[in-house]
């Protein structure tokens, strides 16, 4: 005899879903193959670790994936959060700087991300990685 399962979950409403900085971060990795024809795939990876202190942390990693030359992965930058709160959280663009810029809420948070999409450092990294791209198909076509 096969009973009815009690649904003790109640109502789920996710209507008002809230966006978060890796939301945010994996719509702008999803545009890039867009922008580009899929020259170039953004890629959002995440992973927890311990700081010194041992202290819970989130790491996102931004890259650019390049398919043409073998799936090479060039990191734009990274954001670090507490492990239990997406905000403060430090973004660190990958140009040699050593400290991060901190923000405290979603709308800051984009508005770094913006900066960093759209300075020309990045047109500079993705412009060094369509060179190369073309270079080599230049070879292969020789």
């Amino acid at each position: 005899m096969v009973t009815a399962s009690k649904d003790l979950w109640g109502s789920l409403n996710f209507a008002n879903f809230e966006a978060t900085p890796v939301t945010l971060l994996k719509e702008q990795a999803a545009l890039l193959g867009e922008k580009t024809n899929n020259l170039f795939r953004g890629e959002v990876i995440s992973r927890d670790f311990a700081n010194s202190s041992g202290k819970g942390k989130m790491l996102h990693l931004f890259n650019v994936v390049v398919p043409g030359l073998k799936n090479r992965r060039v990191e734009l930058f990274r954001s670090v959060h507490d492990l239990n709160a997406y905000f403060p959280i430090e973004v660190l663009k990958n140009d040699g700087q050593k400290k991060g810029v901190r923000v405290d809420n979603l709308d800051q948070f984009e508005q770094q991300i913006s900066r960093i999409l759209s300075d020309d450092w990045t047109k500079q990294q993705l412009q060094d990685l369509l060179s190369e791209l073309n270079t080599r198909k230049v070879a292969v076509r020789k």
